[in-house]
């Protein structure tokens, strides 16, 4: 038996995870039966409704008549917050007029006005907005790319997005041109300009059509074009042009001790292909080692743990069961959606690849726990959003690294246990088959499969058995 399938049968065995419903009273008075706001009044041993107390209206809002906890000017936290966002947004008209409509709605929608309150009062946002609102900020992205980079505004500028009042964008390639221009900014060299414009930027907005860059990609862009700076300032110093460069100079740069200097090769096959720098050979470095793998046994221990033992948030239980169990990398979990995933009163399939894997319990109730509880973590009621694992930007899934910490900090250490499932499964199954079900491309899933002692011409054989 495939020791990824044993897994579930050790798993099986291992105990049921309790559901734990949350059924509270319904808040009906002490005496008269009615539903209302209970509190400890003196001379009563329970709650009882300020009826019953024979209490004054103390808590009762003089707008909406809503017995609750007031918040300003006999006003309840709702009241109080559409009077808050109609000072600083304006009337309907006004925020018609600006775009601010659906931001209005969805802050006033929110499920704890008393913390969206909050948030009006500390935020650096409200300012901002307050600008907008009065027209004296125009509400796009280039304005507010041009403030000061911070928490709090990009924040605000993914509510925007959420809420209609700004055009969707992929904010890690906005992100990452603004930082391109101020490095360009303080780096005049014209190749590294074109390089930087024609190479890099031009892979990043390729690979953004197809999905949001992720912190690795912005993090290896900006690599790039440092160890390119790097290269072009070490041969300045060395009063070298990429013209007169020889071999001598790139085995120099070479044996220095700078971690990212083999990535230079990128820039230097750049200006060898446009003439600027004679044909030389420019090695791409070594290649990280494989790590050894986790023993089945030990897979085992962690999946029973993550499937069953209590204390474990959902979104962390599932994640990490789909990176031990199906060598899912954390930059693909992060950019899953509820499309990814089919539910009926039966089962439920996940799709990773073109073929869906059903999966067996008790996963399958996890994830439709996690699909059930998910919600933006805004100040504002959104939509519930399209990501399986949601982030704290409005609007936004969780980012990768964000992501690895949290599993991190529960015992996953994301790319040793993806290396061992993925040796483990590639053990056991053919290439193509893997490739389909895990989404790796072909090449990926071969490589693999030799890492693992199976080499692409089992394949035949194993058709006609």
């Amino acid at each position: 038996m495939c020791p990824t399938i044993a897994i579930w049968a050790a798993l099986a065995r291992s105990g049921s995870v309790r559901t734990i419903v949350c059924s509270g009273s319904p808040s009906h008075a002490w005496r008269c039966g009615h539903r209302r706001r209970l509190l400890r009044y003196p001379g009563f041993s329970e709650p009882v409704c300020r009826h019953c107390a024979g209490a004054g209206d103390d808590h009762v809002c003089v707008q909406r008549g809503a017995e609750e906890a007031l918040r300003e000017r006999g006003l309840c936290g709702r009241c109080a917050l559409d009077r808050r966002l109609t000072g600083l947004l304006g009337d309907r008209p006004q925020r018609a007029r600006i775009g601010l409509e659906g931001l209005f709605d969805a802050l006033a929608r929110a499920r704890s006005p008393k913390d969206t309150l909050k948030w009006l009062d500390t935020s650096p946002a409200t300012r901002v907005l307050a600008r907008i609102a009065s027209g004296e900020l125009p509400c796009t992205h280039e304005a507010l790319d041009a403030l000061a980079p911070s928490t709090a505004i990009r924040h605000l500028q993914h509510l925007l997005v959420a809420t209609g009042a700004l055009p969707a964008r992929d904010p890690g390639l906005a992100r990452l041109e603004r930082w391109i221009e101020q490095f360009l900014a303080a780096h005049q060299d014209p190749e590294l300009r074109t390089f930087a414009h024609w190479i890099v930027l031009r892979r990043c907005r390729r690979n953004s059509n197809r999905s949001p860059l992720g912190e690795g990609q912005i993090n290896s862009a900006k690599t790039e074009l440092k160890s390119a700076a790097a290269l072009l300032d070490w041969l300045t110093d060395r009063g070298t042009s990429l013209a007169d460069c020889t071999q001598a100079d790139v085995d120099a740069w070479l044996a220095d001790s700078r971690p990212d200097r083999y990535v230079a090769r990128s820039f230097a096959r750049f200006v060898i292909g446009r003439g600027l720098m004679r044909k030389l050979d420019f090695p791409a470095g070594r290649t990280t080692a494989i790590t050894p793998a986790v023993s089945a046994h030990n897979r085992v221990t962690l999946a029973r743990r993550l499937l069953h033992e209590e204390g474990i948030e959902t979104r962390d239980r599932v994640a990490g069961v789909l990176v031990v169990v199906f060598a899912q990398p954390v930059t693909k979990l992060a950019s899953l959606t509820v499309d990814d995933v089919a539910i009926n009163d039966e089962t439920v399939a996940i799709r990773f690849g073109q073929t869906a894997i059903t999966l067996p319990q008790p996963l399958d109730g996890h994830l439709r726990e996690l699909i059930a509880e998910r919600r933006d973590r805004a100040a504002a009621e959104l939509p519930t959003p399209p990501w399986l694992f949601p982030g704290s930007s409005p609007g936004r899934p969780i980012g990768a690294q964000s992501l690895s910490r949290r599993l991190k900090r529960i015992g996953v250490d994301c790319q040793a246990r993806r290396i061992a499932a993925l040796v483990d499964i590639a053990g056991h199954i053919p290439a193509p088959v893997l490739a389909d079900l895990l989404g790796l491309g072909i090449l990926t899933a071969t490589r693999w499969a030799e890492i693992a002692g199976r080499p692409w011409g089992d394949y035949p054989a194993l058709r006609q058995q």
